[in-house]
């Protein structure tokens, strides 16, 4: 799905997915990248977040970001798990909502459990724009579909067409089209 993203996206992605430390998330960044217009690439503790960079959490790690003086920055936690995994959806979202309020869209595609329906349900209720994926393409629809039946999804959507309503309503957020 990221390699469909286009490469002018106007804001960073996060991308949280539940792996171990020493996983392979730094070779699934660096695969995407060669696959895709956006820059990808494993997060690292206190970098800078920029725009049209896709930031994958490295497994083991809560992924938070913060803002300080006009600039955000990445801030990986080798916390407790939540919900058992580590890194956590509910973390990172959370961080995200402190940061960029309103100005969000966040999707769900696959996973067993219920992490992220929390953090998506107080982006959603914050008024930012939530996707998840559909039970037909999904792998395993547990985290999707704890999502939806808490009330935290906008859209539900196939694999195959969420890159294009992460760029819908983005432009929605970004330049209020």
């Amino acid at each position: 799905m990221i390699p469909r993203l286009p490469g002018d996206l106007p804001a960073p992605v996060f991308v949280v997915q539940h792996m171990p430390e020493g996983a392979f998330c730094k070779q699934l960044a660096e695969r995407l990248n060669a696959l895709s217009e956006l820059e990808i690439k494993e997060a690292t503790n206190n970098e800078k977040v920029v725009a049209g960079v896709v930031y994958i959490a490295p497994g083991g790690y809560h992924m938070t970001v913060r803002k300080s003086l006009g600039v955000v920055r990445i801030k990986l936690i080798k916390g407790q798990p939540v919900h058992a995994v580590m890194p956590a959806v509910d973390v990172t979202a959370e961080s995200m909502l402190d940061v960029y309020g309103k100005n969000i869209v966040a999707t769900i595609l696959t996973g067993m459990g219920f992490d992220g329906a929390a953090g998506f349900k107080k982006i959603r209720d914050a008024g930012g724009s939530t996707i998840a994926c559909s039970e037909d393409t999904c792998i395993i629809f547990g985290m999707p579909k704890a999502a939806i039946e808490a009330g935290a999804i906008d859209v539900v959507k196939p694999i195959f067409k969420i890159p294009e309503e992460i760029v819908r309503m983005s432009e929605v957020k970004c330049n209020g089209k």
